[in-house]
């Protein structure tokens, strides 16, 4: 099968610095794609507990623009808390496709099934990847196996927010970051929750944020999101560079939830905020694919692939995701049925 690995982990970093828009501007022989390459490897068999998945799409998200190339062959890896070494693990978490086979002890879902999942050791932008058969999720039904590799690491941060702040009937809720991938399923979620949602999005959002039942949208670009949001009662923000002017969205007695970075503790104290940065609270991440799931059979939730990538341009995709305003997901295209139901 083919793998994607990451070739020069100098020249991946300068891809993504960079920005597609700038490097597409370099003289052609400086483009070449030097930072990631196609290796074919055997098919990897799934071990008790999991399943082969033929791999139809794969999602891109800030974890991947991490990637590290992987140590030369009998070289020791970067070294783990108890000293040993440890490999880098493969780009690519957010994968959707096909089972192709069953690891010992699986029953719950059977050879030919449509799920998704986020991959705990990477290894998404692959034909074929192993996936703990525990964390899996059926594809919603009338998506295609693009928009499902959209859901994972995104999907179930988002609804995370919202379960956690315990989102209710008529509560204002405002989203900073509303538009992109973990925001704009908080919208939804949120919405779903009967919350009042308040967007924060650059204006070329508004009718993708006006789409998905946002009650009132905020342009951060021409006006004053502490002076336009009025009575909010919780905030979420899926921006890092952000949590200091979230403290100031609110009055005392509030929610502010962070998904990126760190609201700073004694700020919140001194506003008499509750804080809370989202890791794993709650349920678990396989329970809330399952709900998104079931909210996106309902005609409850949605996502939109801003634009697609072949596996074989995958570091531009990781560098378009990085750059820019994004408007929903980056999708790496591995099978030619992606855009597939």
């Amino acid at each position: 099968m083919q793998i994607l690995i990451v070739e020069d982990e100098q020249r991946m970093a300068d891809l993504l610095q960079r920005g597609l828009t700038a490097w597409e501007k370099l003289p052609a022989e400086e483009r070449k794609p030097g930072a990631v390459k196609i290796e074919t490897v055997p098919v990897p068999q799934p071990a008790a507990g999991q399943v082969l998945l033929r791999v139809y799409a794969a999602g891109t998200n800030p974890v991947d623009w991490a990637v590290r190339a992987a140590p030369p062959a009998g070289a020791a890896g970067p070294a783990t808390a108890a000293g040993s070494p440890r490999a880098a693990p493969p780009p690519g978490r957010d994968v959707a496709g096909v089972i192709a086979a069953l690891g010992a002890g699986v029953s719950d879902y059977k050879v030919g099934d449509k799920v998704y999942t986020a991959l705990p050791g990477g290894g998404a932008y692959a034909e074929y990847a192993v996936a703990p058969a525990a964390e899996l999720a059926m594809k919603p039904k009338n998506f295609t196996f693009e928009q499902a590799a959209g859901i994972p690491i995104a999907g179930y941060t988002g609804l995370r927010m919202v379960v956690v702040a315990e989102v209710q009937k008529g509560q204002r809720v405002l989203i900073i970051g509303a538009a992109g991938g973990v925001g704009s399923t908080a919208v939804q979620a949120a919405r779903a929750a009967g919350g009042h949602v308040i967007a924060v999005a650059s204006s070329r959002h508004h009718d993708y944020l006006q789409s998905l039942g946002a009650n009132e949208i905020i342009d951060y670009d021409r006006q004053n999101v502490a002076e336009t949001a009025k009575a909010v009662a919780i905030v979420l923000n899926t921006v890092g560079s952000e949590n200091a002017n979230a403290l100031t969205y609110v009055q005392p007695g509030a929610k502010v939830l962070d998904a990126a970075g760190q609201v700073d503790e004694k700020a919140c104290a001194a506003a008499h905020l509750s804080c809370i940065h989202i890791q794993r609270q709650g349920l678990s991440n396989a329970e809330l694919l399952k709900r998104l799931t079931q909210m996106a059979d309902d005609g409850k939730y949605t996502v939109k692939v801003e634009k697609s990538f072949p596996l074989t341009k995958t570091g531009e995709a990781l560098s378009y995701g990085r750059t820019g305003d994004r408007e929903g997901k980056v999708i790496i295209d591995v099978n030619k049925d992606a855009k597939k139901t």
